[in-house]
């Protein structure tokens, strides 16, 4: 084989780029945005590439990041079920989509709280807008974000690296959206053998499966209705996606609905498995707990006292910082979007934009 082509393509049966060099969906080695974009493929390089993307530590620094295991709940080991009596998690997989706003909504409307396993790209790229501000949403509504790996890969069929990239590719993402990445993953098909979930400890994850499978994908909306009715009691962990139609315009209130006739609450499944909220993100940099989510505790200190609102240190403003921050002069865009994070594009300049804390060009 010539050794240029070698270097210069990638993919299955090939072999990866180097470090920080993305491998495009067609099989090129390089950094730009063709390369590290819609396509790019994790597990044979970076998606993010050296020259490519957002804030702090680039390439593909991450999985640098120190994984200290902290917490009570155990670390790639398959969870199914909650701890915490009276609960019931209800979940949704393979988003952000163009229905996921419309849940947030009913989710709001009846006061309960969900976790979203997210894919980097699967029915979208979650870096296009709406979704970083649709994944903002999810955190600033009292949700949880975790990862379903960056391209709903099925884990099994890759080898160590190939997880560790799949992985790795969503928490830069997420990292860029919301400053922090997760310490919960659901393997997508369920699929995460022995090796799976070594990789997934490694990693300093906690891997959630499920006990009661809606099988929403399915389409039959009575069918999910009578599984979900005839299975759900305390401590269950409910298994639907987001991504479909019917799931967020009929089956979620469903849900809801038989949860509560039925006295139990709707929680997180940080919550169901008595981990405080804190221990549901990774610090980015130093890999410890973030302490309050993502953009809620950590830090701060010096500074109660006077004045209005400073410059932001870590991306929120407005509401979200507790009114504590501006974007003005904060090194991550100017504008104060209607979510109360800091940006300088669109989505964070135009309808909803708070001109208090920040410009709304």
């Amino acid at each position: 084989m010539n050794p240029l082509q070698k270097r210069e393509t990638c993919g299955a049966g090939i072999g990866s780029c180097g470090a920080g060099v993305c491998c495009s969906q067609y099989n090129w080695c390089g950094v730009s945005a063709e390369h590290c974009g819609g396509g790019c493929q994790p597990q044979y390089g970076s998606c993010t590439g050296s020259g490519g993307g957002g804030g702090g530590g680039g390439g593909g620094g991450i999985l640098d990041v120190p994984r200290p295991q902290f917490g009570s709940i155990p670390y790639g080991v398959s969870i199914t079920r909650c701890n915490t009596p009276g609960t019931v998690a209800i979940t949704f997989d393979d988003g952000p989509h163009i229905y996921t706003g419309q849940l947030l909504d009913l989710l709001r409307r009846y006061g309960v709280k969900s976790t979203f396993f997210v894919n980097g790209l699967n029915f979208g790229d979650i870096r296009q807008a709406p979704n970083p501000d649709v994944i903002r949403r999810m955190v600033a509504d009292g949700h949880q974000v975790a990862s379903h790996t960056y391209q709903h890969a099925d884990l099994n069929t890759l080898d160590s690296n190939g997880r560790r990239q799949q992985m790795a590719a969503n928490e830069e993402a997420l990292r860029d959206i919301i400053g922090v990445f997760p310490t919960y993953m659901r393997p997508p098909y369920g699929n995460c053998n022995g090796a799976c979930l070594a990789d997934m400890a490694a990693l300093g994850y906690h891997v959630i499966m499920w006990n009661i499978d809606t099988l929403d994908y399915q389409g039959n909306v009575q069918a999910s209705i009578n599984i979900f009715d005839g299975a759900v009691g305390s401590q269950a962990i409910s298994l639907a996606h987001d991504v479909h139609s019917w799931t967020v315009q009929t089956l979620a209130e469903r849900f809801i609905l038989t949860t509560q006739a039925r006295g139990l609450r709707a929680v997180t499944v940080g919550e169901c498995l008595g981990d405080p909220s804190g221990n549901w993100y990774r610090d980015a940099v130093t890999g410890g707990p973030s302490g309050g989510g993502t953009g809620g505790g950590g830090g701060g200190g010096g500074g109660g006292g006077g004045g209005g609102p400073v410059p932001s240190t870590d991306g929120t403003c407005a509401g979200n910082s507790g009114g504590r921050y501006t974007c003005a002069g904060a090194p991550f865009g100017g504008c104060c979007s209607q979510w109360g994070w800091c940006g300088s594009t669109g989505e964070y300049c135009g309808a909803g934009c708070q001109r208090g804390f920040g410009n709304c060009n």
